[in-house]
């Protein structure tokens, strides 16, 4: 599927069911984020940005850029962190404190295009650039990371600034195949749930498959019977942060320096995503998940094994797609298309 044809089936899905906000607010916790904003003298773009704690005075630490989904779309500047309770949480203090850069997309706009930068990317990109002038960011450490909508902007944004990232983590969405080889060796862990109803879990295999014949440096865990929402137990997860962390612009940190790989499990009665010993809170589609990698080969001693992942067909139809929203709404949880 190309990132037009998706953004077109998206967008029309996001618009018949607009707003679910009203079923629960944000629960990430916004007293260590101020508010910004950019503009171009055509379009302004709102952003939050979180600040670490306890950090020394001379102390430099990485910044991580957050692309939310297209629900989240708005101008409220609050809207955007529906759903980083995980990644504040983790990086507001301690052993992976950093800066977290949460800029806004306009309810039109989107971030990713297979030609020209939309101007939702341009400001973006000029949303990171301003808070990388920070003189205690980390600028060998600079980190991207995206949900569904933001997924295909972690491809995308990856191709436009180059030597800028050391890493990434998209979730829940491809990208522009043909741009695979673009992207170079920046590390890219991606992750994307089986049984995804929203976003085929076919445009990451995709992607994941151009980017390492392109001879990229990426790794994918695959969420065996996960849906859309598998995002916050990975940013729960302390690997993703070990294995972000250690990637540094300019050194050659590999996945064979740390131990990278999530211990999953499911507690089906307790209603739990167990991983790494965190526990995550969360509906479950089916009775027992494993982690698969891009092979389908269970990476967890404890989980359920599944022995091949089995190709989603993409939608082909406005109908299909929309059919998929309409569920997330009537288990009444909020999109993130």
């Amino acid at each position: 599927m190309s990132l037009f044809s998706f953004r077109q089936l998206s967008v029309a899905a996001v618009a018949a069911f607009v707003s679910v906000s009203s079923i629960a607010g944000s629960t990430t916790d916004l007293s260590n984020s101020t508010v910004g904003k950019v503009s171009d003298g055509v379009a302004s773009m709102p952003y939050r940005l979180f600040t670490p704690q306890d950090t020394q005075p001379d102390q430099k630490v990485p910044l991580i850029l957050f692309l939310h989904g297209a629900g989240d779309r708005g101008s409220d500047n609050v809207g955007q962190t529906y759903w980083m309770k995980n990644l504040q949480a983790r990086t507001k203090s301690g052993q992976y404190a950093a800066y977290v850069v949460a800029p806004q997309v306009d309810t039109n706009g989107w971030f990713a295009s297979n030609g020209a930068a939309t101007e939702s990317m341009s400001l973006t990109m000029q949303v990171l650039k301003d808070a990388m002038q920070n003189p205690h960011v980390d600028t060998s450490r600079i980190y991207v990371t995206g949900i569904s909508m933001g997924s295909y902007g972690t491809w995308d944004i990856l191709r436009r600034m180059k030597n800028t990232f050391a890493a990434a983590a998209p979730m829940s969405g491809g990208g522009d195949t043909a741009t695979a080889g673009e992207i170079g060796n920046t590390p890219v862990w991606a992750f994307h749930g089986s049984a995804d109803d929203v976003v085929p879990v076919q445009t990451t295999r995709d992607m994941v498959t151009a980017v390492k014949k392109a001879g990229g440096n990426v790794k994918y865990t695959e969420v065996a019977g996960g849906d859309h929402f598998i995002w916050p137990a990975a940013y729960e997860d302390s690997s993703l942060y070990e294995w972000m962390f250690n990637q540094k612009l300019g050194s050659a940190a590999t996945d064979e320096q740390v131990a990278v790989t999530p211990a999953v499990s499911a507690d089906a009665d307790a209603g739990s995503l167990v991983v790494s010993n965190s526990v995550v809170r969360r509906s479950m589609r089916a009775a027992k998940l494993a982690v698969t990698d891009q092979n389908g080969v269970s990476v967890s001693s404890n989980a359920t094994v599944i022995s091949s992942a089995t190709a989603v067909p993409e939608p082909a139809s406005l109908a299909l797609l929309g059919m998929g929203c309409v569920a997330l709404f009537a288990r009444r949880r909020r999109t993130a298309c």
